[in-house]
């Protein structure tokens, strides 16, 4: 274990404080809280918009962010709510094509497991 510190300014003390009574309250440690909060955050923030450089939209204008594939189901309906109808189409058509990807796959692999393989 590592022990670290960190400071809390003297006008968020009041919120602060309070904080930690409700976590007592509900029989949670500051330290669980911190790290459950620190595991979100990474989580949230690995990758992502985030990782993008500014300088992909200046080479390829095509660059459109997107969630991460494997987001939740709730963020990517939120994503696609967002979206005009030109956008919708360019979604829907590139989910097409990513289950004929994942459909192609899936047989290859079906293919080698039966010992069968092709060139």
């Amino acid at each position: 274990m590592v022990l670290r510190t960190f400071e809390v300014d003297e006008v968020d003390m009041p919120i602060y404080n309070e904080c930690k009574k409700i976590l007592m309250k509900n029989g949670i440690t500051l330290k669980k809280f911190l790290n459950a909060k620190i595991e979100e955050y990474v989580k949230h923030h690995l990758t992502g918009n985030e990782q993008f450089q500014i300088t992909q939209w200046f080479k390829k204008g095509d660059l459109k962010a997107t969630p991460a594939l494997f987001s939740d189901n709730r963020i990517w309906k939120e994503h696609a709510d967002k979206l005009d109808k030109h956008e919708f189409y360019e979604l829907e058509k590139k989910a097409m094509e990513l289950q004929m990807i994942v459909t192609d796959s899936f047989k290859e692999m079906e293919d080698i497991r039966k010992g069968v393989r092709y060139a």
